[in-house]
């Protein structure tokens, strides 16, 4: 069975930190509707483990935009859009993989009540006849009015292919 050693990414941690400044600050941007677009590089340190269980310490960069409108109610909706940008890592033995990422984030947030929905999917494409390794994470919560989940979920796929 293959095993990510994969930690929260930065970039992720960023997002989440950016959305919950909206929500726990409301107040600020009440007044009128307010809209934000942040455009964000940061760089990616990052392990996997290949389809031949070797760790591959892939580097480069995410590009992240992050779009924010509090509306005149005081709802906040936050969509995060990110990608790698030049990323690539070599494992133990010497196979070179490109890092290919997509990851979309939605965040909705009225008073107390608020639901995240993530999407990300990683590829790490050999430079050789090694099989590639693909990544297909989607996560999900919903928090009612009186700050409980009413529903949540993760939905992981690995799958490695020529």
């Amino acid at each position: 069975m293959l095993k990510s050693t994969r930690k929260v990414p930065m970039y992720i941690a960023l997002a989440i930190a950016i959305a919950l400044l909206f929500v726990i600050q409301p107040q600020l941007l009440m007044a009128q509707a307010t809209t934000i677009t942040t455009n964000v590089e940061m760089p990616v340190n990052q392990t996997v483990t290949d389809c031949n269980g070797q760790p591959v310490i892939l580097s480069g960069t995410v590009h992240m935009v992050v779009h924010s409108t509090t509306d005149a109610n005081g709802s906040t909706h936050v969509t995060i859009h990110s990608n790698y940008q030049d990323v690539s890592g070599t494992s133990p033995s010497g196979i070179t993989y490109r890092g290919v990422n997509s990851v979309e984030t939605t965040f909705n947030s009225s008073g107390p009540q608020s639901e995240v929905t993530t999407v990300d999917n990683v590829l790490l494409v050999s430079q050789g006849s090694t099989d590639n390794l693909r990544i297909s994470a989607t996560a999900h919560i919903t928090i009612n009015a009186n700050g409980v989940a009413t529903a949540q979920f993760t939905r992981l796929a690995v799958t490695c292919n020529g």
